[in-house]
């Protein structure tokens, strides 16, 4: 990681974030809620390939149903980029249905080497949003970058098709790769605050009542018990994103 712009304004981050949620089609979720961490010291950085295939990604855990919580489960509980892409190359077959539009751009039949190549080349993949949890001596306290906690910064998708393509290169071409992102700095006790929440969740019997209300019961019956995430789930996915478990291969 290399630091190219050393400070950005709030202001500036959420123009860009504006900027980004407004491309995104109808249907999928837009990132608004980054603000609520308070980020205030963003800079400017490039990523190499490991650092790329090291960031976190997004899990569901609010005991909603979600894509990206059934292929967590589903499919290696992994929680980095690295985990996710490898495990689409690998068991492509084995990924549930309901949780294939959560991997949907680097399944086979959407994904295009060549062009995520050429946006690569020309710069063309938007820099994600990104934060590290840092101690009050300003030192980074992981070693993994945080895409995600809970609903809160932006780059899943197009970094998944970042990491297949990088999983796919030489040892040369991973060498000579570099990326653009943002990157901001949350309080270590501020982070572990957003992580407790992660206990303080519905029922599942609330989180039925909650569906039911928008999707409807006949709809909301289907739902199998075994998509919402236990008490037990949540606190080995915590685990994971402290860096006490490692992606299971």
């Amino acid at each position: 990681m290399e630091t190219i712009v050393e400070s950005i304004s709030s202001e500036a981050i959420s123009v860009y974030n504006d900027h980004i949620q407004s491309q995104k089609p109808e249907g999928y979720g837009k990132q608004y809620s980054f603000e609520k961490l308070g980020i205030e010291n963003w800079s400017i950085i490039e990523l190499n390939a490991n650092d790329v295939l090291q960031l976190q990604s997004y899990v569901e855990s609010s005991q909603t149903v979600a894509p990206a919580y059934i292929f967590w489960k589903m499919c290696g509980r992994h929680v980095t980029l690295e985990g996710v892409a490898s495990e689409v190359i690998k068991r492509e077959e084995k990924i549930p249905e309901e949780s294939k539009i959560w991997v949907h751009g680097i399944l086979e039949s959407e994904y295009d080497r060549n062009e995520v190549e050429e946006k690569i080349k020309r710069g063309d993949i938007n820099p994600p949003l990104i934060f590290y949890p840092i101690s009050k001596k300003e030192e980074l306290l992981l070693d993994k970058g945080l895409l995600k906690v809970g609903n809160i910064l932006d780059g899943n998708h197009r970094l998944q098709e970042v990491a297949r393509y990088l999983l796919e290169c030489s040892e040369e071409e991973r060498k000579n790769f570099k990326l653009t992102a943002f990157l901001g700095k949350v309080d270590v006790m501020k982070y572990a605050t957003i992580n407790a929440t992660y206990f303080v969740k519905p029922t599942i019997k609330k989180a039925r009542s909650f569906i039911e209300r928008i999707l409807g019961k006949e709809e909301t019956e289907k739902i199998d018990n075994e998509h919402f995430m236990t008490f037990w789930e949540r606190w080995y996915l915590l685990l994971q994103r402290i860096g006490y478990f490692k992606d299971k291969n």
